[in-house]
């Protein structure tokens, strides 16, 4: 939030944060608590999850259709740029991905800002599981799409992309014309990921406590701080664990 907000001196310039780590590191937890943080903030215009399980989303055939309807939404002053784009070319959905996106947000972004002057606030697109989209090819074409918009086109829009480290993908953002655009944050070994999941934990448990059907036969301290301290143990870092096991943890025993 500190380098959405601009607080961040080390990151302040970056308009690209790459969130990175392994699988089960809390990437897309992570990206859903700021997307709900930046709404909240009016900060927020634009996410798109790829999922490789879902024909739906792990293709970039649908990426700019989804962010152009939720731009058109969340800022109803594109709206006019965005229909006069598609009466003049009713096909734009079929063209490159560049194209799309430059035609369909970020021109009306460029004329919102224009419009809007000093009073513009930098606002956040958020792309989670990049590596998912399954193919790589489109994964660097929408990198190159983002780099595109920032460096020649000068869109002051913010994006968020989570992703597993895969080389591509680290490749691109340490290209030459990717060059002080990204900043990172890794969820490696570095990361203290289990303070993240003992307060996780912590709130779930809080959540049944005070919501359960037997809430009231619930012992105040339940579970323990021994039980929490061991689950956080057994999960080794990795938010995974507790989604995949979910189900136990819901249960008052």
């Amino acid at each position: 939030m500190r380098w959405i907000l601009g607080q961040d001196e080390t990151t302040k310039d970056n308009l690209i944060m790459w969130l990175t780590g392994a699988a089960g590191a809390g990437k897309s937890s992570i990206a859903q608590s700021i997307i709900q943080q930046a709404i909240n903030e009016n900060l927020a215009i634009a996410t798109f999850f790829f999922n490789k399980s879902d024909g739906s989303r792990n293709t970039a055939k649908s990426l700019v259709a989804t962010l152009t309807y939720q731009v058109y939404i969340s800022l109803p002053h594109t709206q006019p740029d965005i229909l006069a784009c598609i009466d003049s070319d009713p096909l734009v959905f079929g063209k490159n991905l560049n194209h799309q996106f430059v035609e369909l947000i970020v021109n009306p972004l460029l004329n919102l800002c224009r419009r809007e002057g000093e009073s513009y606030r930098r606002r956040l697109i958020v792309i989670d599981g990049l590596d998912e989209c399954v193919d790589r090819e489109s994964q660097g074409d929408i990198l190159d799409m983002l780099r595109n918009s920032i460096r020649v086109l000068q869109l002051p829009v913010l994006f968020l992309i989570a992703s597993r480290p895969e080389h591509n993908i680290q490749a691109f953002l340490d290209s030459e014309p990717m060059k002080g655009i990204p900043a990172r944050l890794v969820l490696d070994d570095n990361y203290m990921s289990d303070m993240d999941i003992k307060i996780h934990l912590s709130d779930m448990f809080n959540e049944i406590r005070t919501s359960h059907p037997f809430r009231k036969m619930i012992p105040t301290l339940w579970p323990g701080e021994s039980v929490i301290d061991q689950l956080v143990k057994a999960s080794s870092g990795q938010l995974i664990y507790l989604r995949s096991d979910s189900h136990s943890l819901c249960h008052v025993p």
